[in-house]
Order: C-alpha cells, then structure tokens, then sequence
C-alpha cells in the first residue's frame, strides 16, 4: 500500500482519482492506465496527466451570437422596441486547471440566477429576462461555482436595425 488509496474511488465503471497537489502530495501527478482484452492477448497503458479545476469563470454575451460576440460583454439587456421582451444573454463558462489550461465547459454546467422571477436562466446556457430587474447568475461544473456577475434587465428600449 503506497498510502494513495484515498486518491482514488470506484463507481460502477468509473474511476474517479484526485489529483496530487500540495495539500495531498500522497494522491499521484500522473495515473498510468492499463486495458487488455485477454481474449486477444493484448495489453496497453498510457501514462495520463491528473489537472484539478482552480476555477470557472462566467462570461454574459450578446445572444443570438455573431461573429466577434464572445469577445463582447453584455450584462445590461434591454426591452426590444415597443414589445414586453428582452434582449437575451449567452452564457459561457471556462474552467481554468491545475496545468495552467483552460477548457470550455460550458455545456456540461448548470448556471443559476438570485431572481430567476427577473433573470431565468436556460439549459440552452441562455440569461432570459422576465421582468425589469437585476440578478446575480453564476455558473457550476465539476463543484465549482464561479464569481457571481450581475445582469440587469431594463425597460431602456433598444431598437432594432434589422430582422434575420
């Protein structure tokens, strides 16, 4: 026993392990993964990097999306027109690792709203405002949860410049 059995659990047919870290140096940086099909007499192992997530970070853009949007911050969503909707956001979520990578998870996250009465958000990663208000709406994945960000919801009308 090399002390690292606490780094590791069985569910079923997966494998969680934690990565090794200064808190844990006991648990292992790399988990070398062997599979053989003994049928065949075939054995292979790949030796595999653990990161561990530092944090996710939530990012509000324009939606529908364009080219350039994901570079936009949009947190202010305005009435369209002379109609009771409102401009819709995007939500993304990035996850940022041990490795100093970063991954975009934002189809396998949940996000939240403080006022989904005001602010809803959809599984479609979508703000979609209610009524005029704020909220605070963060994004989770993997038990991380990111800072909050504040959208407001505003009857300021926006018009619009053309229909798709």
């Amino acid at each position: 026993d090399d002390g690292s059995a606490s780094c590791a659990s069985v569910s079923g047919r997966d494998v969680h392990v934690n990565a090794g870290s200064a808190s844990d140096p006991a648990c292992p940086e790399y988990l070398t993964v062997r599979a053989s099909v003994q049928v065949f007499g075939l054995t292979a192992s790949a030796q595999v990097r653990l990161v561990q997530v530092t944090s996710l970070a939530l990012r509000v853009s324009p939606y529908p999306t364009y080219s350039g949007s994901a570079s936009v911050v949009q947190t202010t969503l305005r009435r369209v027109g002379c109609t009771s909707a409102f401009q819709r956001a995007a939500l993304a979520a990035t996850a940022s690792l041990s490795d100093g990578s970063t991954k975009s998870v934002t189809s396998a996250s949940a996000f939240s709203s403080t006022n989904p009465s005001v602010i809803d958000t959809l599984s479609s990663a979508q703000a979609r405002p209610l009524a005029a208000g704020a909220a605070n709406v963060t994004a989770s994945w993997q038990g991380v949860s990111s800072a909050a960000v504040t959208v407001t919801a505003t009857d300021d009308a926006v018009e619009p410049t053309s229909l798709l």
